[in-house]
This record gives structure tokens, sequence and C-alpha cells, in this order.
């Protein structure tokens, strides 16, 4: 996983989950490399982006500053790799380790 410049974590901040892990995030992101937009928020229009808002509410999107889309688990580890958190998201991204924080990210977002 390299280093990012910027990215855009488009989360629902109407779901407590993601409000919480984007105030992990902030507090981990010491570089400000993060943007984040709550797709919650009144004036969210999803078109912007050329999505629905169904698209980016059912799973987490993260839009890289080459204009690449990242979404899940994926999504999730890019969202990390700028962080403290780093080792871990290396870890994560092993072949092996891969497949099951993938299922792990689906069993977490399917409580959700």
């Amino acid at each position: 996983m390299k280093n990012l410049t910027t990215i855009n974590v488009l989360y629902d901040g109407n779901c407590r989950f993601w409000v919480r892990i984007t105030r992990l995030v902030k507090r981990l992101d010491r570089g400000q490399y993060i943007h984040l937009t709550n797709i919650a928020d009144r004036n969210f229009e999803a078109r912007i982006y050329d999505k629905s808002q169904s698209e980016l509410t059912a799973e987490l999107h993260v839009q890289l500053s080459d204009g690449t889309w990242l979404k899940g688990s994926n999504a999730f580890r890019v969202l990390f790799s700028n962080s403290s958190l780093r080792p871990l998201v290396l870890v994560s991204s092993l072949p092996l380790l891969r497949h099951f924080s993938n299922a792990v990210y689906e069993v977490l977002m399917n409580m959700l």
C-alpha cells in the first residue's frame, strides 16, 4: 500500500459506526491527508460524484487524488494507510490475510 497525497472519504454521517471511525481517522491523520465528506448532510449531492445516494450509502467509498475510486475493504485499508495503523494495513494486505480481513469487513458491514 503506497502513501497517498490526499483522499476524499465519503461516509454516512447518520451511522454511529462511521462517525466513530471518522473521529478516529481525523485524530490519526497528522499529515492532513484525509478529507471527509458526510453523504448524509442535507447539502450533499451524490450526482457530483456520478454515483447514486443509495450506492454511496451501501458501502464506504474513497476517492484518491488521481480520481480513482475504491470501495469496501480496499477503501477501508486506504483510509488507514497514512496513519500510525499503517503496519496493520500492510499485514492485512498480505495474500492470506487479505481474504480474512475482507471477510471481517463484510461481517461488520452486514451488522450495521
